[in-house]
């Protein structure tokens, strides 16, 4: 569904929800997602600030 999206509209997409770890976060950016809501992840502690790095070093 994600990719007939990507060429059927040309704006960012968002995710909602759904994210539980920062695996998923990064298989998002690799399908082209340009961010995600992630509130209940960091609350529940299963994504941390030091995960962010393992995408950011991803995105490079």
């Amino acid at each position: 569904m994600l990719e007939i999206t990507k060429k059927v509209i040309e704006v960012p997409i968002f995710a909602g929800g759904g994210v539980r770890n920062i695996d998923d976060l990064i298989e998002l950016y690799e399908n082209g997602v340009s961010g995600a809501l992630v509130a209940t992840a960091f609350h529940k502690g299963k994504i941390r600030k030091d995960d962010l790095n393992k995408l950011l070093i991803t995105s490079d």
